[in-house]
C-alpha cells in the first residue's frame, strides 16, 4: 500500500512538473525562462528527496533475524554455482542491451517526435495503470508454469519493443493529440510484459540465495547490472554523436536519425542477450502453491497491517 500511494503521489507530481514546464514552452519558447523552468523543477525535486530522507529516519524498522555473518564468502558461493553464473551473466547482457536504447527515450520523445512532456507523461500513466493489473496476473502464472517460463515469455514480448520507435517518425501523426501510435503500441506492451520480465528475475534469485544472503547478492546483482546499463548508455552515446543530430542514416531502405539507430541495435541486443534466459534453472521449490482465497486473504491482512 506504502509503493502503490507512493508511485501514485510521485506520477501526480510529475504531471503537474509537465503541465508547467509545457505551459511556459508554449508562451515563451525554449529560451532562459524555459530552462529556469527546468532548473526549479530540479531544485523542488531535491528538497521533497530531502524530506523523504527525513521521513524515512523516522520510520520504524523491525529486527531482522538470521542475518549472515560470513560476508561476502556468501554471496559470492551463490554467484559461483553454475546456476549462479548464469543467473549473473543473464542479468547483465539483458541490462546491457536494454541500456543500449533506454537512454534515448525521453530525449526521443521531446526532441524527434515533438511531443510535450505531459503526452510523455501520459504514457507513463499508461504504463503504470495497466502494470497495476498485469503484475499479479503474471504472479498467478508463475505459481502454475514457473519462473522461468514467464522470463521467456516476458523475453518474448519485449526484446522487439523498440523496433516500434525505429518505424516511428518524426511527421507521424499524434493520436488524441498524446504520442504517435507506435509510443502509444510501447506503453501498451511495456505494461503487459516487463512485469512479466521483473516478477521472473526477482524470484529466480530469491528462489536460488538463502533468506541470509539475498539482500546482499541483489545488492551485488544491481551493482553489476548498474554498470553495465551505464557503459551500454555511454557507447550509444558516442555512436549517436558520431552520427550527428541533422544526419540520417540509410539501412536497407530504412532512414533512421542519431537516436534510432541505437535503438535498433539496443532491439538486436535484446535478441540476443534473451538467448542466455534459456540455460537458467527454474529454482525448487520449497512449498506448493497457495489456493487463491489463501492468497488474497494474506494480501487482505497485509494491506489492512494485520498479523498474518
Amino acid at each position: 500500500m506504502r509503493n502503490s500511494i507512493t508511485a501514485f503521489v510521485g506520477m501526480l507530481g510529475l504531471t503537474v512538473a509537465s503541465l508547467w514546464a509545457d505551459g511556459v514552452k508554449k508562451e515563451l519558447g525554449e529560451g532562459k525562462e524555459y530552462l529556469n523552468t527546468l532548473l526549479i523543477l530540479i531544485g523542488i525535486a531535491i528538497l521533497f528527496s530531502a524530506i523523504s530522507w527525513i521521513g524515512l529516519s523516522l520510520q520504524p524498522v523491525r529486527s531482522l533475524k538470521n542475518m549472515a555473518t560470513s560476508g561476502y564468502k556468501a554471496i559470492w558461493d551463490t554467484l559461483s554455482t553454475r546456476n549462479g553464473k548464469k543467473i549473473a551473466l543473464s542479468w547483465v547482457l539483458f541490462t546491457f542491451a536494454v541500456g543500449f536504447q533506454a537512454a534515448f527515450n525521453t530525449p526521443f520523445f521531446l526532441h524527434k517526435l515533438n511531443m510535450s512532456m505531459m503526452g510523455v507523461t501520459v504514457t507513463i500513466w499508461i504504463i503504470l495503470t495497466l502494470a497495476t493489473v498485469t503484475t499479479p496476473l503474471w504472479g498467478r502464472i508463475s505459481d502454475v508454469i514457473g519462473y522461468k517460463k514467464v522470463l521467456i515469455i516476458g523475453w518474448a514480448g519485449v526484446f522487439w519493443l523498440p523496433l516500434l520507435f525505429v518505424f516511428t517518425k518524426a511527421d507521424a501523426p499524434h493520436i488524441f493529440g498524446i504520442a504517435p501510435w507506435g509510443i502509444l503500441a510501447d506503453a501498451f506492451f511495456t505494461s503487459i510484459f516487463w512485469p512479466a520480465v521483473g516478477i521472473a528475475q526477482t524470484n529466480i534469485v530469491i528462489g536460488q540465495a538463502s533468506s541470509q544472503t539475498r539482500a546482499g547478492l541483489f545488492a551485488v546483482l544491481s551493482a553489476l547490472t548498474g554498470a553495465a546499463g551505464f557503459v551500454a548508455a555511454m557507447i550509444a552515446g558516442q555512436i549517436g554523436n558520431h552520427i550527428g543530430d541533422t544526419a540520417m542514416v540509410n539501412f536497407a531502405g530504412l532512414e533512421m536519425n542519431n537516436m534510432q539507430v541505437p535503438m535498433l541495435i539496443g532491439s538486436v541486443l535484446r535478441f540476443l542477450a534473451g538467448f542466455m534466459m534459456f540455460f537458467i534453472e527454474e529454482p525448487q521449490r520449497t512449498q506448493d502453491m497457495i489456493p487463491n482465497n489463501q492468497a488474497f486473504s494474506i494480501m487482505r491482512k497485509l494491506l489492512l497491517g494485520r498479523p498474518g
